[in-house]
């Protein structure tokens, strides 16, 4: 699998051009007539702590990190193109993932755009060089096919959890007297989850870590639309809990073929043997020490005099 360590220097585009984008004293946000400026926003936000650092001074230092990155790709002539940018948008596509990314995230495609490309500069930059044959490619592909490129069968559901068997009667006499499901689990649902979402909880498939074997069985002998009689369901080290669940959706078990991923198999054997020779960190430490880096707010200028790693 790819270095974990090549994600450190990738920050979310989206988080970065929120924080060190142009400020303003107008309106940002109203709470009952009462405003908060961007400036006040802004602030908070770079004194909020992640990761046990300000967030304004972690974010400046990965976007240092990325134009440096940038630099380097350069350099050695292997700058990402707009076809390998576009070969990860369509992959996205294909898999159905690409459309819940930018909603969950609010991103533009645009912006999806710009937070591939410096992991793209990344990976140009340890693979420069290496070669990869079509066996190791093929190999690649079934190492991993079960892991990564199959999607198991799956059932989402939609639940109303209850601790006593009485509540759960209730809930299931409202039901089928044509109440909606999401009402009844907004207004009977003890579980926090189920209770805020109208009952949606997601998909469950078979083998899934942490979900009942029964409840995931009783899923799969629904059709969609269709809902379960209420059963009891015993998670491990908790309280048993009376269950009725809905089935909104089904999908059949995915197996995505080789010509669909061979582009993306090719890359991970070449990153994996580019990085037995070719340090990221190093090089972009010893990048860092050579730059001229000017930084002029006071609290962060530390940034431009990063100590070399021991």
């Amino acid at each position: 699998m790819i270095d974990r360590r090549l994600a450190l220097f990738v920050v979310a585009g989206l988080l970065v051009a929120f924080v060190l984008s142009g400020c303003g004293k107008g309106s940002f946000v109203s709470v009952n007539g009462e405003k908060i400026s961007k400036d006040e926003f802004y602030k908070k936000l770079e004194l909020t702590s992640i990761q046990g650092r300000p967030a304004g001074e972690l974010v400046l230092d990965q976007m240092i990190n990325e134009k440096l990155i940038d630099q380097m790709a350069k350099e050695k002539g292997v700058l990402p193109t707009e076809a390998q940018i576009n070969e990860k948008i369509e992959y996205l596509k294909k898999d159905g993932s690409l459309t819940q990314v930018l909603q969950q995230r609010g991103l533009t495609i645009d912006e999806f755009k710009s937070e591939i490309y410096p992991r793209q500069a990344m990976i140009n930059i340890v693979t420069k060089g290496v070669t990869v044959s079509d066996k190791e490619v093929n190999d690649r592909y079934n190492q991993i096919k079960d892991r990564l490129y199959t999607t198991a069968a799956n059932v989402e559901i939609a639940a109303v959890i209850c601790g006593k068997k009485e509540k759960i009667e209730k809930a299931d006499a409202q039901i089928k007297q044509g109440v909606d499901f999401g009402t009844v689990a907004m207004r009977l649902s003890e579980d926090k989850l189920s209770n805020q979402t109208q009952g949606k909880l997601g998909r469950v498939w078979r083998g899934q870590p942490g979900v009942p074997t029964n409840l995931i069985e009783e899923a799969f002998k629904l059709k969609v639309g269709d809902v379960s009689k209420p059963f009891l369901v015993a998670p491990k080290g908790q309280t048993p809990q009376w269950v009725i669940i809905k089935a909104t959706d089904r999908k059949p078990k995915v197996v995505r073929t080789f010509n669909e991923v061979k582009s993306q198999c090719r890359e991970d054997v070449a990153l994996m043997k580019g990085q037995t020779t070719t340090d990221i960190p190093k090089l972009l430490q010893k990048k860092r020490d050579s730059s001229t880096i000017i930084i002029s707010p006071e609290r962060y200028k530390q940034l431009a005099k990063i100590q070399k790693k021991k």
